[in-house]
């Protein structure tokens, strides 16, 4: 019984290729984590940027028995536009990208929808009031356990002192609980994973 119970908890991850703007190799391992064990009906991203986390989560997800799973990105026109021209992007059936301004156009989207996102990533505009706005819009959408990965989070960086802000802000006032994941010795990367307080869940 053990064995079998050990097989069904192996994980199986992408190959982990990382430019500069995506998230790192130890957040995604953490991403994966968090996926495998909410495992998300609905996937939303804000800031597609490049479009190495919007592959590696749907690789991930089908890798491990979830291609049920849709994936919703959403950033500017031209960016959208950009990686359209790439196989990838035009040949998944399970990846969706959106155009438009955030947060108009996720607000839009998810109203048309009236859908529960089970997880979503917050790496956009890392000013304080675009990742406010994104995470208000979103907080209405979020199921009873659902997930929010912020990227991002680094405290003492003066650069993302926005961003933190921002984040705090909303756990506050949102009733979010936050688990902040970040490495004294490397300040090159850090992130937030939030979820409803009092809610049973992963965190």
């Amino acid at each position: 019984m053990s064995e079998i119970r050990e097989a069904h908890e192996l994980i199986s991850f992408p190959r982990m290729e990382h430019i500069g703007g995506s998230i790192g190799f130890l957040e995604k391992m953490f991403l994966g984590q968090l996926l495998f064990l909410v495992k998300p009906n609905v996937v939303i991203e804000t800031g597609v940027f490049k479009g190495m986390t919007t592959r590696f989560v749907r690789e991930f997800l089908d890798l491990n028995n979830m291609s049920g799973s849709r994936v919703y990105g959403f950033d500017f026109e031209q960016v959208v536009d950009e990686r359209l021209t790439e196989p990838f992007f035009n040949e998944s059936p399970g990846v969706e990208l959106v155009p438009g301004i955030l947060p108009q156009s996720l607000e839009l989207f998810l109203g048309k929808k009236s859908i529960e996102v089970d997880f979503a990533i917050v790496d956009g505009n890392h000013a304080y009031e675009g990742v406010l706005l994104d995470l208000k819009a979103l907080e209405p959408y979020i199921s009873v356990d659902g997930v929010i990965f912020c990227h991002d989070y680094r405290t003492g960086d003066d650069v993302y002192e926005g961003t933190c802000r921002a984040i705090n802000e909303f756990c506050d006032t949102c009733a979010f609980q936050m688990f902040h994941i970040q490495s004294e010795k490397a300040s090159v990367w850090g992130s937030a994973f939030l979820q409803r307080v009092n809610k049973k869940g992963v965190l």
